[in-house]
């Protein structure tokens, strides 16, 4: 089991940007300093009532005090982007992190983002598995060429190429079941959603073994999920601390349209309570948190936790509380069972 964490580089607008860049760097150097394994960063457009910074650019910065830790995009909406700008970029970005990178990519769910790259939400299927072929031609191949649908690119050499070989592991995010499917041929693992349940969870890590073996290929070694996490010495205190935080995200979601992107079966109309039960959002003290990770391993096969440990207007401290637990409590104890 390897533990790490998702920055937060969303806040309200009245929220000084500097700050949130200086939040998340705070955040990077406490995991680094308790050993925790990944330090992550997604990506929004035009997310009111909230800003988000940039992954790419904010991870080049975050690389500088990440250590050991494995720096992760989670994830890069690719229909919305150019395959050439990306290629180059992913890998500048994994040259500065020695490479230490996973490329962890999605196909997005919200109307607003793809009016404003001029792209339709019908197509992002097809543009998505468009973009990321060119994308690994442009990494694997010297000379390109690519007649698309969506891209093209005439017979050119390509020469900014990455440090690992043939590229970073390329993680694909999914919340629904043909998404999930699609994901045994164009990507190295499956990263699970924070959105979906507990049972929604155990039932799609069945279909994605089954789409696995029908490609012919096996489990892979890295099996990652996202989940929200806050933490606190007893749980009483860690769900009141949470709830207005959770709930505002939530609700924001509920605008933006994300309970449509996941099986009708995970309702996001449901009670704060309702949302823990359901194993949506963990919130509690060390020992629950061990108890759910273990949960998650055992039951579903999950073996890379990644944690979003701050939302919209959360305090740092409370962020940083969290990381504190995780890493004197939680991470000593899936330490200690390694032979």
């Amino acid at each position: 089991m390897k533990i790490g964490i998702q920055l937060s580089p969303q806040h309200p607008i009245d929220i000084d940007t500097s700050l949130c860049v200086t939040e998340c760097l705070e955040q990077t150097a406490l995991a680094r300093k308790y050993g925790f394994s990944y330090v992550v960063s997604g990506q929004h457009y035009l997310s009111s009532p909230f800003y988000t910074l940039q992954s790419i650019p904010l991870l080049a910065r975050v690389a500088a005090e990440s250590g050991d830790m494995v720096v992760g995009t989670s994830i890069l909406l690719l229909p919305l982007l150019n395959p050439v700008d990306v290629a180059e970029k992913v890998a500048t970005l994994d040259a500065i992190c020695m490479g230490k990178l996973f490329f962890g990519v999605g196909m997005g769910y919200r109307e607003i983002e793809f009016s404003a790259f001029g792209t339709r939400i019908e197509e992002r299927v097809q543009r998505f598995v468009e973009c990321l072929t060119l994308i690994k031609k442009l990494w694997t191949e010297d000379e390109v060429e690519f007649d698309g649908k969506f891209y093209k690119l005439p017979k050119t050499k390509s020469t900014l190429k990455t440090v690992q070989k043939p590229y970073p592991p390329i993680w694909i995010a999914a919340n629904n079941d043909p998404a999930i499917r699609r994901i045994a041929e164009h990507g190295d693992t499956w990263l699970a959603p924070p959105h979906n349940t507990f049972e929604t969870l155990r039932r799609q890590m069945g279909i994605y073994r089954e789409a696995l073996r029908k490609v012919g290929k096996h489990l892979p070694r890295d099996l990652p999920i996202i989940k929200e996490l806050h933490l606190a010495n007893d749980a009483d205190t860690a769900l009141k601390d949470a709830r207005p935080f959770l709930e505002e995200k939530y609700r924001a979601y509920v605008k933006w349209g994300q309970d449509k992107a996941v099986p009708k079966s995970d309702d996001f109309e449901m009670s704060y309570e309702d949302h823990i039960a359901a194993s949506r959002f963990i919130v509690t003290n060390a020992e629950g948190c061990i108890e759910t990770i273990s949960k998650h391993e055992k039951s579903v096969g999950f073996n890379r936790m990644i944690f979003r440990i701050q939302w919209p207007s959360m305090k740092q401290s409370l962020a940083l509380r969290t990381v504190r637990i995780l890493g004197e409590k939680v991470l000593p104890y899936f330490d200690e069972r390694k032979p």
